[in-house]
């Protein structure tokens, strides 16, 4: 091997790497989607959001704080909403069945996969 050699396969290293890592950027804004009774309500920003704030809808109460959305208080029986935590990532979808709200977060990027398991 000559010099050249190893400086082109260091380059497309390089190159491969630097592409791997583009691809993998999250980029575009997520978005919260509400919906309610098969509704959608209104589109939040969640990056934009500066303070926190809370948002009613069919008997329940979401709290949008830190680019992150949850269900802070809902008047159903169960309460399994309030118990699920945040909603950070693109994907993540959580609903209060009996009052029959829905919320979807979302990404303006297009992702190139079409399922994720945990």
């Amino acid at each position: 091997m000559k010099k050249g050699d190893i400086l082109i396969i260091a380059l497309l290293c390089v190159v491969c790497v630097a592409w791997f890592c583009l691809g993998l950027s999250g980029g575009g804004a997520t978005t919260a989607e509400i919906w309610h009774n098969g509704e959608k309500l209104v589109e939040i920003e969640l990056d934009s959001v500066k303070e926190a704030y809370t948002y009613d809808v069919g008997g329940c109460k979401l709290l949008i704080k830190n680019g992150c959305i949850s269900f802070s208080y809902a008047d159903c029986p169960d309460g399994l909403c309030v118990k699920g935590g945040k909603l950070c990532n693109a994907g993540d979808t959580m609903a209060c069945v009996p009052n029959r709200v829905v919320v979807t977060v979302t990404t303006s990027k297009s992702a190139s996969y079409d399922a994720v398991t945990y």
